[in-house]
């Protein structure tokens, strides 16, 4: 160590050489690092969606879901598989461990109007974006082609509907024929066979009836409609509206992709009367996160700086520690570089610039204590050198022990490793680094800011300081301190108990609350609610909501999206409620008071429950846990009506605990359904198998595609060949 430190001093260009090139890389790193409002603490996990059309939940249970949890096992380093199945849905949740690669599983899992602007021009323009996974449209209608059958009209002319069936899937479809050669030219052979349009789509033929061809329009009435759909999303009590929710790969920088969205949106070309309003914008709770750490740091330096500049009584002396705050800082961003870690209130918020400054207060504390006490002629340089080979070792011990503390943080895993692992990497990355810093660099700098003369300062032997009337103090308290040592070690002992007994009294929490400035009202209706009921009822709650003067804005996401990455059924909403400025509220005077005005108000619309949380709260909550409350209760069993009977008691159980909230039991039942018992006896008189009653029941009331309809880069369906029932009876 000495003879590198001596190599360094008697080239001290050579550090600044070297300190330079770290400011450089330090700062080009800094400004590449992911901004984020809080460390992504998501598991390493696969999400399997699977559309089920036509089935019941307990089909899409025992046909799908099941089958596919069985086939997840067994996985290398598999954690937890749990699933979710829907009404036409089936969501399967397969968690490895953190240390599996991201792209590996999903190959071993082997995954898999406005509305029509949404999914056609802004979805694919935002796709442009590196970093984004998927922009996923929410309520509005999608468009689809439907064929209404008349039944007299299929028997007039002797069809069934498995010939319109046919029918229509064979006569939309373009094909090849490679090429031909034709004077000295190449012609590619190519036959134009899909529709186009509606009037297309009427003269498919369906057969030949006495030498005239009988059309689909003779038989059918062509419409088009929208699909059948499984959610909405509302605004401001206004009516329906449609969303697009953007969704970033694992790992990417939120606040660049947030920026190029707005840069994106911002340029798009939109047809009259159509716009664009954001509702969620995560960019403002990471940039109020950032600022309040930015705030913090500075204010902690600037008070690092004065306790310097005061106590070690000389201002070159008190800006050399002080520079190896920022230069510390830089070590710790090329440290989260080095392990993929953004920018956020976990890996910034735990830097203690006091330990940070440790090392060098000692190595500028002792060259100053030799420089004021040298009595030779000896120049600065050799003073300087003399006084870093002597404290050279206690500082390398004394960060060391401090590092130390941090390794335990490196043996956590899962949760509490994603939770913590970024603080300590970064903390020790800058300990590190002034470290460094206070061996090479600040023996360096003391050899141009320090002077030989005599110091007066705060810590000089030479005048009668405070801080020497201070030292005074000290000395004769240590020594009246030692006379009574019976009494302090059995006065520090009862403190400690003291200190030990009080923790029954404290709260306890795995992370405190992050105030994101928005709420979410997560309300449930009855299950086997209509949906155009349930939006009716979502649409009463936002206009109860808005009266309240501190809200600016509320959008409700109602059941779930066509592609489903929520598993809500029509009966649960989301509503995503913005606030004003905590300082600008009128009725209200915090956040928990608001909610308590918001749940006595909500309360009057009879037959809904609430719970009430933050958007990123409630995401983080569902990925880790499945669930959205801090504690969840699971009951698993075969007998649905024994785990209904089990879940109402133990929530009634929980709702008794001291300090319990909102305490709410999901339901999965008690949705009415129509089962269709086919006679077999009666089925095989006709020759009808269960196939045709299958095909006819999917073809004129399910979601099943017969065929496509492509205009230009969009593509449509073409759905039901019959209409809707209005009442159950004559419908069916």
């Amino acid at each position: 160590m000495n003879r590198i430190l001596d190599a360094l001093l008697n080239n001290r260009w050579l550090v600044f050489g070297l300190l330079l090139m770290i400011i450089v890389g330090g700062i080009a790193t800094m400004l590449q690092l992911p901004m984020e409002a809080f460390p992504d603490l998501t598991n390493n996990q696969v999400v399997v969606t699977v559309e089920c059309p036509g089935m019941s939940p307990v089909e899409v249970e025992q046909l799908v879901t099941y089958p596919m949890e069985t086939v997840m096992m067994g996985m290398p380093k598999l954690q937890t598989v749990r699933s979710t199945s829907k009404l036409e849905l089936s969501m399967v949740t397969v968690i490895f461990d953190d240390s599996m690669d991201r792209y590996l599983i999903r190959q071993l899992v082997a995954e898999r109007d406005e509305k029509t602007l949404q999914d056609w021009n802004i979805r694919y323009s935002l796709l442009t974006i590196p970093g984004i996974s998927e922009v996923n449209s929410w309520g509005g209608y999608t468009k689809q082609y439907t064929a209404e059958v008349d039944p007299e009209s299929l028997r007039r002319y002797n069809l069934t509907l498995h010939d319109v069936v046919t029918a229509v899937s064979e006569n939309n479809s373009n094909f090849g024929g490679s090429y031909i050669e034709h004077a000295e030219q190449q012609y590619t052979l190519r036959g134009i066979g899909r529709v186009d349009g509606l009037a297309d789509l009427g003269d498919m033929p369906l057969t030949v009836n006495g030498g005239t061809p009988v059309l689909l329009k003779q038989v059918a009435t062509l419409k088009i409609e929208p699909m059948l759909r499984h959610g909405a999303v509302m605004r401001d009590g206004q009516g329906e509206t449609v969303s697009g929710m953007v969704i970033l790969l694992r790992g990417e920088n939120g606040g660049k992709i947030l920026d190029q969205i707005k840069e994106k949106v911002a340029g798009l070309s939109l047809p009259g009367g159509a716009q664009i309003i954001p509702f969620y914008d995560q960019s403002s709770v990471i940039e109020a996160t950032i600022h309040t750490v930015k705030k913090n740091l500075f204010e902690a330096a600037v008070l690092v700086i004065v306790v310097l500049l005061i106590f070690l009584g000389d201002w070159r002396a008190a800006l050399v520690v002080a520079l190896t705050i920022p230069l510390s800082l830089l070590f710790g961003f090329m440290g989260m570089k080095w392990f993929g870690i953004s920018a956020n209130l976990m890996s910034l918020g735990a830097i203690d610039f006091g330990t940070i400054v440790d090392g060098s207060v000692v190595m500028v504390e002792n060259c100053i204590h030799h420089v004021e006490s040298d009595r030779d002629d000896r120049s600065v340089l050799e003073i300087v050198r003399g006084a870093a080979r002597e404290v050279s070792k206690p500082v390398i011990f004394g960060v060391l022990i401090i590092i130390a503390v941090y390794i335990p943080i490196f043996t956590l895993e899962g949760l509490e490793g994603r939770m913590f692992r970024p603080m300590a990497v970064t903390v020790v990355a800058a300990l590190a680094g002034s470290l460094f810093l206070a061996l090479f660099v600040v023996p360096t700098l003391c050899t141009f800011v320090l002077r030989k003369r005599t110091y007066v300062g705060a810590s000089g032997e030479e005048g009668a300081g405070w801080f020497n009337r201070v030292r005074d103090w000290y000395e004769r308290s240590l020594q009246s301190a030692q006379k009574r040592r019976r009494i302090l070690v059995f006065g520090a002992l009862g403190l400690v108990l003291i200190a030990l007994g009080s923790l029954k009294f404290i709260g306890t929490e795995f992370m405190p609350t992050l105030d994101e400035g928005s709420m979410v009202i997560t309300s449930r209706r009855l299950p086997g609610i209509s949906l155009t009921k349930s939006i009716e009822i979502g649409t009463q709650i936002e206009k109860t909501i808005r009266s309240f003067p501190e809200v600016t804005s509320i959008v409700t996401k109602l059941g779930r999206p066509d592609l489903a990455t929520e598993a809500m059924d029509v009966h649960e909403s989301d509503t995503y409620v913005s606030l004003l400025p905590e300082d600008e509220w009128k009725c209200c005077h915090s956040k928990e008071e608001l909610e308590q005005k918001l749940e006595v108000a909500l309360n009057r619309i009879p037959g809904v429950s609430y719970e009430f949380t933050q958007p990123m709260q409630m995401r983080m909550d569902e990925t880790i846990t499945g669930t959205r409350g801090d504690l969840a209760l699971k009951v698993f069993g075969p007998d649905l009506d024994t785990l209904d009977s089990l879940g109402h008691k133990a929530a009634a159980i929980v709702s008794s605990v001291r300090g319990a909230s909102q305490t709410q039991m999901e339901q999965f039942s008690g949705a009415e359904e129509v089962q269709i018992h086919i006679n077999r006896v009666a089925a095989a008189r006709y020759g009808v198998k269960v196939s045709d009653v299958q095909e006819v029941i999917e073809s004129m009331y399910g979601s099943r595609e017969i065929s496509e309809i492509v205009e230009g880069d969009q593509r449509f369906p073409v759905e039901r060949l019959g209409s809707r029932p209005r009442r159950l009876r004559r419908g069916l």
